[in-house]
């Protein structure tokens, strides 16, 4: 093999390994946290977390998945035909369950008494059952844990006050590009 045969070779290898690495990160990202409202007016009835479902061919499963804030987990039930294009907000105070995403929405309250979401700033993630990282943001200057591609210089969105959220407008690219401050959807 000569020297341009080889060099076409290892071009080739390369080409296919960024194919395998951005298909299984895209597998990865169909799901995506989308909205945070973790600075309200009352803190615990306003305060949730949302995640959208971007792409997906059939239903998903939510069995066994759970958010963290890395101080604990809260699992999340089983949701009821969640396919692309639905949205799930996780209410960190009380109220009855909406499982059934036929609509295109459903809504989990986790029963919580305490704020789960720090004001001054955090970490929330989204894990399947198999502890696999779903999604992760980072929001107002956050705490120490930096996943997926997040900058540790990169602090995160930030709520222009008390009655916005941070939503993500556009695509996902694990650092504050694409977020904005807005009225929150709820």
């Amino acid at each position: 093999m000569d020297l341009n045969s080889k060099k076409l070779y290892l071009l080739f290898i390369i080409s296919l390994t960024q194919i395998f690495i951005y298909d299984v990160y895209a597998s990865n990202s169909n799901v995506i946290i989308s909205e945070i409202y973790y600075s309200t007016p009352d803190d615990l009835s306003n305060e949730f977390v949302e995640f959208t479902v971007r792409n997906s061919s059939a239903g998903i499963s939510t069995q066994g998945w759970y958010i963290t804030n890395f101080n604990n987990n809260y699992s999340l039930p089983e949701i009821n035909d969640l396919n692309a294009y639905d949205y799930v907000a996780i209410q960190i105070g009380h109220g009855v369950d909406d499982l059934d995403a036929s609509d295109g929405s459903s809504t989990i309250y986790l029963d919580q008494d305490n704020e789960i979401l720090n004001n001054a700033g955090g970490e929330i993630a989204l894990y399947n059952s198999q502890n696999e990282l779903i999604d992760f943001v980072r929001y107002n200057g956050g705490n120490v844990n930096i996943l997926l591609d997040w900058q540790s210089s990169d602090p995160g969105p930030s709520e222009a006050n008390i009655f916005q959220s941070v939503q993500i407008h556009g695509q996902d690219f694990d650092s504050s590009e694409n977020w904005i401050s807005s009225l929150p959807t709820l």
